[in-house]
């Protein structure tokens, strides 16, 4: 009597048989034919894996263990396959989750600098208007010299009439 294979969570019970007798299962690292192959990559990234994730050692073992008690070879495939996909699964999660914060932090950091141009854009736009100001103070400056400088011609040239008009009175007198 096989296992279902759709109800793991039962345990690994083995069928009731009578008078069966225990054997030593022997198991091997790697499946001879089996239903696993491991890439030189995935070898790589299994050192890096976190505690919980099962090696490609742990679904042979597990795979080979469940064949033991008695489950058939489709059902531990599939076992170990579900096993393998949902480990797959949470990996891609995490690999999701960290790509999306890195990406909210390159978004606060672009904001960040937006912000910062921005902050910058106005203060060019007042320092252009106080320019502007600075510019028309320089000019009214300008034309009150200029105002000055025209009495000041009148002034001497009202002066030198005024002298004039003196010296001519006090000559006849």
């Amino acid at each position: 009597m096989e296992l279902d294979a759709q109800a793991p969570d039962k345990g690994l019970e083995l069928p009731p048989e009578a008078g069966r007798e225990e054997q030593a299962v022997e198991v091997p690292s790697t499946p001879q034919g089996g239903p696993f192959s491991v890439s030189e990559e995935h070898k790589e990234h299994e050192e890096h894996e976190e505690k919980d994730c099962w090696s490609h050692e742990r679904f042979t073992m597990a795979w080979h263990g469940l064949r033991a008690a008695g489950w058939t070879p489709e059902a531990a495939d599939e076992f170990v396959r579900t096993t393998q996909l949902g480990q797959e699964a949470r990996k891609k999660e995490k690999h999701d989750r960290d790509m999306a914060e890195r990406a909210k932090a390159i978004v606060d950091k672009l904001q960040k600098l937006n912000e910062s141009k921005t902050g910058v854009e106005a203060l060019h736009k007042k320092i252009a208007v106080a320019q502007a100001e600075l510019d028309k103070m320089k000019k009214e400056v300008t034309q009150m010299v200029d105002g000055r400088e025209q009495m000041a011609k009148e002034l001497l040239e009202l002066q030198t009439e005024l002298d004039e008009v003196l010296f001519n009175q006090a000559g006849q007198g």
